[in-house]
């Protein structure tokens, strides 16, 4: 069936479903970035802490 002969409520659901995919991969996308620069984060402190270990006061 030709995208001509859909009516106005497909062309609709359609389109909603487009953004709806959209806003999902920005969501995981987000998600995953944020999860990636904790990880950064907690790698640096522990190379610092292996690197000053006299500076540690996690104990």
């Amino acid at each position: 069936m030709p995208t001509s002969e859909w009516s106005a409520t497909e062309s609709l659901a359609l389109a909603f479903n487009i953004v709806v995919i959209g806003f999902i991969i920005w969501a995981l996308r987000r998600k995953i970035r944020s999860k990636l620069n904790e990880v950064e984060e907690r790698q640096k402190r522990a190379l610092e802490r292996s690197i000053y270990p006299e500076d540690d006061n996690s104990e």
